[in-house]
């Protein structure tokens, strides 16, 4: 929602500029390809769920398809982030994952069982 009202900001306070008319419409354009580009990337990256199991991964994400992975060996994992990198359809993704993004004690649970993993 927030990335939404940025973007509604920045191209109201465009359109109010003095530029000239083809210049405001470039870059409202821009910055409409700017939000869908965005709203793509985090609506349909993001991973909703996940379970770790023997080393392996197993995502679903935002648009519900479930994938399974391997850890690699570039996941970071500290008290207060987790930098989980994992081998997905053959892609390299890495999401980060907040300590307040889960319960202290799921979030130490993670940590625990990803350093054991690798």
């Amino acid at each position: 929602m927030l990335l939404l009202l940025t973007h509604l900001a920045l191209i109201t306070s465009i359109l109010l500029t003095d530029l000239d008319a083809w210049a405001r419409i470039m870059l409202a354009i821009l910055m409409v390809t700017s939000l869908l580009h965005q709203s793509r990337l985090h609506v349909h990256k993001g991973w909703q769920s996940l379970i770790l199991e023997q080393g392996r991964l197993h995502v679903r994400d935002m648009s519900g398809l479930e994938v399974a992975g391997e850890i690699l060996d570039e996941t970071v994992v500290t008290p207060f982030c987790i930098a989980l990198c994992a081998r997905l359809q053959g892609r390299r993704q890495c999401q980060l994952i907040f300590r307040d993004a889960l319960g202290d004690e799921a979030h130490r649970e993670l940590r625990v069982r990803l350093r054991y993993a690798q």
